[in-house]
């Protein structure tokens, strides 16, 4: 109970977002970032799970700083502020370090298992939005007379604690580039048009740009068993961009197995997949029922039972190489 409390105390003290456009929100895109500098419209507020989640990548942060301490490297200029272009857009770097001589920007991300391993793998090409921070953070540390050519990125993952980093070197092209957009943007009141571009599968407002999806199930619902093993499969290898497509199948399984007449602890095969149901049993809190002026300690007075229905999906072909 003590959780729920927690969570719904931590969606309560989020405030009203306001349009804007600071560096850490800058997306390697024009239409993002006039969206971004104007407003989005309205948004859902984030939930508790986002905020606690944010609150903890800041110390995660402090102890990635005493741990390179330890190690005989210090962070300065922590939260030093830098402005970007003529519209002298405002940021707030993590930190600089100084290595053989050499002043570099220091960027800290605490991530996830899944999101980390990606980063490792991909480097900034999995997080563009990531880019164009440092990018135009290295650019302002320039305007400040910190002659920096290199960014450390240190990731965190929050699984295991087992740091580790890699370096971003100072792109002008690039820097021109973006920092042209937001003073197109905003001095002068440029519209860009929405276009598609490479970046658009890892763009965290994609759905409100687009008002949809890139992946399409349209069609799913007429797709035979094997057809749909097939996408259920794919979206499993590729998680990244897959959890979309995974759903998506499981929605039609789940709809199989109630148009079976099947009860919960059963199970259905389709194709190699085994589908069976079950029923979780946890506290939910029902939101309309929290009113504010009592304050998050009233949620253990209106906690209410419900019986969820949990489906599990069993590849009984494991190795099978699509």
């Amino acid at each position: 109970m003590l959780s729920e409390v927690v969570i719904a105390a931590a969606k309560e003290s989020q405030r009203e977002r306001r349009p804007g456009l600071t560096i850490s929100g800058v997306f390697p895109c024009p239409y993002h970032i006039y969206k971004s500098y104007t407003g989005w419209g309205e948004l859902p507020p984030l939930e508790g799970e986002e905020i606690l989640n944010m609150e903890n990548g800041w110390f995660q942060e402090e102890e990635s700083v005493k741990a390179l301490k330890r190690a005989g490297i210090v962070v300065e200029n922590r939260q030093l502020e830098v402005r970007v272009g003529k519209s002298e857009r405002v940021g707030h770097i993590d930190g600089t370090i100084s290595l053989n001589g050499k002043v570099m920007l220091w960027e800290h991300k605490a991530r996830s298992m899944e999101s980390a391993s990606r980063l490792r793998e991909k480097g900034l090409k999995a997080a563009p939005e990531m880019k164009s921070q440092v990018q135009l953070y290295m650019g302002g540390l320039r305007g400040l007379g910190l002659d920096v050519e290199e960014t450390d990125i240190y990731i965190k993952p929050k699984d295991n604690n087992i740091p580790f980093d890699f370096i971003e070197r100072f792109d002008l092209e690039f820097f021109h580039m973006v920092a042209g957009w937001i003073d197109r943007v905003i001095l002068e009141k440029w519209i860009p048009e929405p276009k598609d571009c490479v970046y658009c599968p890892s763009c965290y407002m994609q759905r409100y740009c687009r008002g949809d999806i890139l992946i399409d199930f349209s069609g799913m619902e007429t797709l035979s068993d094997d057809e749909l093993v097939k996408k259920w499969r794919l979206g499993k290898q590729y998680s990244d961009f897959g959890k979309e497509l995974v759903e998506g199948a499981r929605n039609i399984m789940k709809a199989k197995f109630e148009e079976s007449g099947l009860e919960a602890g059963d199970s259905m095969l389709v194709g190699p997949l085994k589908v069976k149901k079950y029923t979780q049993h946890k506290n939910v809190f029902v939101q309309e029922k929290f009113v504010k002026k009592f304050g998050a300690i009233a949620l253990l007075d209106v906690m209410e039972k419900q019986n969820i229905p949990v489906y599990r999906i069993d590849d009984t072909e494991e190795g099978v190489v699509l």
